[in-house]
């Protein structure tokens, strides 16, 4: 079988959303003979995937990091583009239009271009007018245009753009070996990258005030980030530490929260979160803010609150949902979330042809 390299150019591989994804897709092509390359900007970031990408037989490069040394990463970039002529086809992933070097350098290279939109907003109000005016920089640019929702296309496209599902492998989340069990009668779990825009800080508060009124709970975070320390810190000062679990990060979140009672998420804006499905796919109660797009809500399992009532996610807290576990994975399935099932879309994706704009639906 001949083997095609396509080129991923993104900030770093840790364990966030968007970096899982891509290596969902990543175990799904390699067998049909596509492999993964990486070029990253964050040499400091600990790569969460980097001994899984070489074992697949994928090659990660660096340049410099952006903006830090913003001249030093557009010449790196430029060289690595123009001498690595094997890589005819990149996809770029962002969460806002701020860092368009590769764009611009790839402009004058005959490559096809995919840029995939992976939220849909910027961290920084800052960055907002940045992001906008670059957006009309690449409307005229021949690229593809992808995104995980419609929310997130518009706001890195606003129109003209494809969506692909965040899918997951369902088998992997259909009969979940060695669960961990637990005696409280409430686990609420969160996975999530520790860093401001996911909201840990309330979450702690929110739980504070659940576990004063139900000693029977527990709370448990998986992931690692930022702002990790400062998190530890406070649930030591809310006086909840010995019922706040920090997992950091693992390769088998399932594991650990399939006995969850539910499922807590309440960023101040998402995407649409690989985490949020995956919790579906366990048959968990997720309650979430009314930040995170509404289409993660394939099972109905999910229940959005706003942040600044807390009385209503207490209420929430207390509840259970469950479904048919046969008729949850009929749902994802049929909703474009089955991995095995988007071979054919992976297939479209990573060939030199253009894509027509409804063909990966």
């Amino acid at each position: 079988m001949c083997e095609k390299r396509v080129l991923h150019i993104i900030n770093g591989m840790s364990d966030g959303g968007a970096e899982t994804y891509i290596m969902n897709v990543y175990r799904t092509v390699v067998d049909l003979g596509i492999q993964f390359d990486f070029l990253l900007r964050d040499k400091g970031q600990k790569s969460f995937y980097l001994d899984e990408i070489k074992k697949l037989g994928g090659r990660v490069f660096y340049v410099s990091y952006f903006p830090t040394h913003a001249i030093l990463n557009y010449i790196q970039t430029k060289q690595f583009l123009e001498h690595h002529e094997e890589y005819k086809i990149i996809e770029i992933h962002a969460n806002a239009l701020f860092y368009i070097s590769p764009l611009l350098i790839l402009k004058k290279l005959n490559r096809k271009v995919i840029v995939h939109s992976h939220s849909t907003r910027t961290r920084l109000p800052i960055m907002k007018p940045i992001h906008y005016v670059n957006r009309e920089i690449i409307s005229r640019m021949n690229i593809d245009r992808i995104s995980c929702s419609k929310k997130a296309g518009i706001w890195m496209f606003r129109n003209e753009f494809k969506v692909v599902a965040n899918a997951i492998n369902l088998k992997r989340f259909y009969e979940v070996k060695d669960k961990k069990k637990y005696n409280e009668k409430f686990v609420f779990a969160c996975v999530a990258k520790f860093m401001p825009v996911k909201n840990h800080k309330y979450l702690l508060e929110l739980f504070r005030e659940f576990h004063e009124k139900e000693s029977s709970s527990i709370l448990i975070l998986i992931g690692d980030g930022p702002t990790r320390g400062e998190i530890e810190i406070l649930a030591n000062k809310l006086g909840i530490s010995n019922s706040v679990e920090f997992c950091g990060s693992v390769s088998d979140p399932e594991r650990i929260i399939a006995n969850a009672t539910c499922f807590l998420l309440p960023s101040y804006y998402e995407g649409i979160p690989l985490t949020l499905i995956e919790a579906q796919a366990l048959n968990l109660h997720c309650v979430v803010s009314t930040n995170v797009d509404k289409e993660c809500n394939i099972t109905g399992l999910v229940d959005f609150v706003e942040l600044k009532n807390k009385r209503e996610w207490l209420l929430k807290m207390h509840q259970i949902k469950k479904m048919d576990r046969n008729k949850l994975m009929n749902k994802l399935d049929n909703s474009g979330y089955n991995i095995d099932k988007n071979i054919e879309i992976y297939q479209k994706l990573y060939t030199k042809k253009e894509i027509k704009i409804n063909e990966l639906q």
